[in-house]
């Protein structure tokens, strides 16, 4: 049966009227998901920037280089304002009731805070505890680098590990016919070195003749990328020429080396040099 022209026009117009009505109610439905998105995004976006302050101060420089804490910032970063705001998209209904609506929310968070705690946690125990000088050079002591054991052997200071950034301190080297070489050789061979070793730490004052011994100067070249980081603006007017010791974390030699102040022996700054074998 062969239906008249006026019914074809009739369902057609119904037809795209329909297809108008699922466009809007589609395009609506997105538009209320993005609001949403967009509200828990803005409410990320402010972890985000507590995130950025608390692993700088964690890992100021040179260690936000050196040991990574520009990958550990990203990742926290990304897992926390894309996880949360896109679970947000996906499972929010705008024609929910209150109750699902809360149980999207709280979904969201859930998922959010557990990756971002994590993270964080990671980074916490992965933290650079201290910047300490070790017979030529300074070696970055992280937690996992000690054992948790021996940290009642450390000097009453040094025992308990800050959330507020790394401190300096030296390490008491053996010399020949001290009780306990040979176990140090060994090991120090084994990766354990002396600055891993809380028995072994002492106050940064007690080995600033040593630093002064074994600071090396260096003199920028134009010819080569240099930057400069200083503790403080007061050390701005430094000479041409730098003492410096370099920078050893986990078992290589980075690219970073500790200004000395020719007086005081202090760290006063760092430099990235991309050439160490500048040092002379």
């Amino acid at each position: 049966m062969r239906l008249p022209n006026a019914a074809k026009k009739h369902l057609a117009l119904a037809y795209s009227q329909q297809i108008c009505w699922l466009y809007n109610l589609t395009m609506n439905k997105l538009a209320q998901k993005t609001k949403a998105s967009l509200i828990h995004l803005s409410a990320a976006s402010i972890t985000a920037a507590l995130c950025y302050i608390l692993i700088k101060t964690w890992y100021p420089t040179p260690y936000f280089e050196i040991l990574h804490g520009k990958e550990i910032l990203t990742l926290a970063i990304a897992i926390d304002v894309t996880l949360g705001p896109l679970v947000t998209f996906i499972l929010f209904n705008p024609a929910g009731s209150k109750k699902e609506l809360f149980s999207i929310v709280a979904i969201a968070t859930i998922l959010q805070v557990t990756a971002l705690s994590y993270g964080l946690f990671k980074a916490a125990y992965s933290r650079p505890l201290f910047l300490a000088f070790e017979g030529n050079k300074f070696r970055i002591v992280s937690l996992p680098d000690i054992n948790n054991s021996e940290l009642s052997l450390a000097p009453a200071n040094l025992q308990n590990t800050s959330l507020s950034g790394p401190k300096i301190i030296s390490t008491k080297l053996l010399e020949a016919g001290d009780p306990g070489l040979l176990e140090s050789i060994q090991l120090d061979i084994q990766g354990i070195h002396p600055a891993y070793r809380p028995q072994r730490w002492q106050n940064y004052e007690k080995a600033k003749n040593q630093v002064l011994q074994q600071a090396k100067k260096i003199e920028p070249d134009k010819n080569f990328d240099i930057k400069i980081e200083l503790l403080k603006p007061s050390h701005k007017n430094i000479d041409d020429a730098i003492l410096t010791l370099p920078i050893v974390a986990y078992e290589n030699q980075s690219n970073w080396a500790a200004i000395i102040d020719p007086i005081s022996a202090e760290v006063i700054g760092f430099l990235n040099y991309k050439s160490l074998n500048k040092i002379k």
